[in-house]
């Protein structure tokens, strides 16, 4: 059994997977000694079902005014992003990153979730506009996240922003403007 099918077929919802864009795998566990990650990029979640050029152009974007970009992917589904990846989709999924960016490969399905597999500290997470309404509506904790949010257009904006403003606990966020 290989470590992608090691890491699908466990339990434990504390493992997490590294993909280094030299297809490296490293199997890690956020509940050991060491198992977290020192997090200095911001965090571009997403299904990459399939990776297109929008998500490389992002990433490159990410890369060029922040130093980098760590993207993650879910083998749980998202409220936006559908049914649960099946083994040979995660290998698919995962192949696509081969000489890219480097891949977290984690089975949380919120960004309170995923916060948890990094060290203390704020983590940065990329989203769309739609992605960060839904993720902040499905998130209580949000001390430790600031959204670097994408957005289409001024109307788009203004929207985010009244979102935002709406919510009882307080929100961080930068709007990134279109990346795309």
């Amino acid at each position: 059994m290989d470590i992608l099918q090691q890491f699908y077929n466990s339990s434990l919802d504390s493992e997490y997977l590294v993909v280094q864009p030299d297809g490296q795998i490293l199997r890690r566990n956020a509940a050991s000694e060491n198992g977290l990650l020192d997090v200095r990029y911001p965090v571009f979640p997403g299904s990459f079902n399939p990776l297109t050029a929008q998500h490389i152009r992002i990433c490159d974007t990410l890369r060029d005014t922040l130093g980098g970009c760590l993207c993650e992917i879910s083998t749980r589904p998202c409220s936006h992003s559908g049914s649960e990846l099946t083994l040979k989709d995660l290998r698919r999924v995962v192949s696509q990153f081969e000489w890219k960016y480097p891949l977290i490969v984690s089975k949380l399905d919120t960004y309170e979730r995923k916060r948890l597999i990094f060290a203390t500290g704020l983590v940065r997470f990329v989203a769309g506009s739609q992605a960060f309404r839904e993720g902040v509506e499905r998130t209580s904790g949000l001390a430790d996240i600031e959204f670097l949010v994408i957005s289409r257009d001024a109307r788009d904006t203004r929207n985010i922003k009244a979102f935002a403003e709406s919510r009882e606990q307080p929100v961080r966020f930068t709007i990134v403007g279109p990346l795309l």
